[in-house]
């Protein structure tokens, strides 16, 4: 790219730009309150709403313990049923950075181009296009227009057995823009991104061909244009339920499967695959939309 502002594959970032994050989207939550019983027996009340986590959730049904808390709030463990073990506790997002006692397996700030040439945690180095802007955290990337994307190398930065990804993002449209619009992107593999009826939806594939897709429907997506959003993705194929759980500013949201093959369990990557975020390539219209911030990598479940 010949504009100064733009990062190429040599990645130029722009100069002065040193915003510190302050939080301030937490300061005005109330403390949250456990949940209810689970009729199920497989899981017990959630945590409460950020900032500072509600007490635990009320026990299941006789034949199981409460569940763990969610990241919405990091509350106590939800109480045992009478034939199982209670449930541990969630863990409160920091807002910027990793959590606390928690080491990402891949972690970028996108404060610069030093930032994607060799990232804060994970291989490198990082290549592609797109503009430093003010962020949640500092600078980040603004990803909205075709050609803006990054890249880095899939192996050794994406756990596909459990793991958790969490970014931030400011985005220029709203989920019923008509649009579809990538996240993070391994071909093949797994696939974050809004499709253009609206839909947020977290794309599984396996060794064996079976596909998983976990929706969020568009009346669930709380994103809006203009504001920032912390969007967190977990996954866990040991499980037997539940794989993908999709939060919105550390709150779950409603999601359905809409389509179920195969086993439940996300190819290896390997040493030829890349890992796209802001878009599938250089050449791809379905870019961010967004300008993103404080992209992490966990290789566990860290906010269950």
């Amino acid at each position: 790219m010949s504009n100064s502002g733009h990062l190429s594959w040599l990645l130029v970032p722009l100069a002065g730009l040193a915003l510190a994050c302050s939080g301030e989207e937490f300061a005005s939550e109330a403390p949250g309150s456990g949940g209810t019983a689970s009729d199920a027996g497989s899981s017990g009340g959630a945590a409460g709403t950020p900032p500072t986590g509600g007490a635990g959730g009320v026990a299941g049904s006789p034949s199981g313990g409460g569940a763990a808390g969610t990241p919405s709030g990091g509350g106590a463990a939800g109480a045992a049923g009478e034939s199982g073990a209670g449930g541990s506790g969630g863990t409160v997002l920091e807002p910027c950075g990793p959590v606390t006692g928690k080491s990402p397996k891949f972690y970028t700030t996108l404060d610069g181009s030093t930032a994607i040439l060799k990232p804060s945690s994970g291989v490198g180095p990082g290549a592609g296009n797109g503009t430093f802007t003010s962020g949640k955290c500092a600078s980040a990337l603004n990803v909205k227009d075709v050609g803006h994307y990054l890249q880095f190398p899939a192996l050794g930065n994406l756990d596909t057995g459990r793991g958790t990804l969490d970014f931030w993002m400011l985005p220029d449209h709203s989920p019923k823009d008509g649009k579809a619009h990538t996240f993070l992107y391994v071909a093949g593999r797994f696939n974050v991104a809004k499709g253009d009826t609206g839909s947020f939806s977290v794309g599984v594939n396996d060794s064996a061909g079976g596909t998983q897709v976990t929706h969020v429907k568009v009346d669930y997506v709380p994103y809006v244009a203009g504001s920032w959003v912390r969007v967190t993705v977990t996954w866990d194929f040991s499980r037997k339920d539940q794989h993908v759980r999709v939060y919105f500013d550390q709150i779950e949201v409603p999601k359905y499967l809409a389509a179920s093959a195969g086993p439940h369990a996300m190819e290896p990557v390997t040493s030829g695959d890349t890992l796209s975020i802001g878009a599938r390539s250089s050449t791809s219209s379905e870019v961010a939309g967004a300008v993103l911030d404080d992209v992490k990598l966990y290789d566990a479940v860290v906010f269950p």
